[in-house]
């Protein structure tokens, strides 16, 4: 059961970064052109959506790393006891 934990924070981690990295690309584009040409409110609330979802991730992906590797360190340790 455990290892099938670890496995689900892994598969949750890779996913929050692939989201880290798409949110990122669209926040660039969209940010440069707010700075450089004009943009609608349309394009200016999903600059801001595509930012709250890269700022969530951003936090998510390190937190489901760390319980990840926590959780695959104590299966290995509960194998060495057994």
């Amino acid at each position: 059961m455990k290892s099938s934990l670890a496995s689900l924070f892994s598969y949750l981690f890779m996913t929050a970064i692939i989201v880290v990295v798409i949110s990122a690309f669209g926040t660039a584009i969209i940010g440069t052109r707010y700075f450089l040409t004009s943009i609608s409110d349309t394009e200016k609330a999903l600059g801001i959506n595509f930012l709250t979802v890269l700022v969530v991730a951003g936090l998510l992906a390190p937190l489901l790393l760390h319980l990840s590797l926590k959780l695959e360190r104590k299966d290995k340790i509960d194998e060495e006891h057994v």
